[in-house]
């Protein structure tokens, strides 16, 4: 079964996923015809195949490594300096999530 290789959200978006070109390419197959089978189709101008990363939910995905969408590490630095005790913790809160980013952040 290729179902621990598809990711779905809310049904629009589909990532498929593999170390191995073969692989993908059948894991590909089984999910367009399982869509068909279900009268479910897609705009091809829409797809990307077999792309070294993509962009997703704000990070970069890619075969070796996870990383943070440049345009939010931009947003980041550009953030206002907090000046109250609010409005540092909203700081902290927005990027406690990208601390596992950092190396050696402790």
């Amino acid at each position: 079964m290729f179902s621990k290789k598809v990711c779905v959200f809310v049904f629009y978006e589909i990532l498929i996923y593999n170390k191995i070109k073969k692989d993908h390419i059948e894991h590909l197959w089984k999910a367009l015809r399982i869509l068909a089978w279900h009268k479910l189709y897609t705009k091809m101008s829409k797809c990307k195949f077999l792309c070294r990363e993509v962009e997703y939910l704000d990070h970069i995905i890619s075969r070796e490594w996870l990383k943070i969408d440049p345009k939010n590490v931009k947003a980041i630095v550009r953030w206002p300096i907090p000046n109250k005790i609010k409005s540092l913790r909203g700081f902290l809160g927005s990027i406690g999530y990208y601390t596992r980013f950092i190396k050696r952040y402790e």
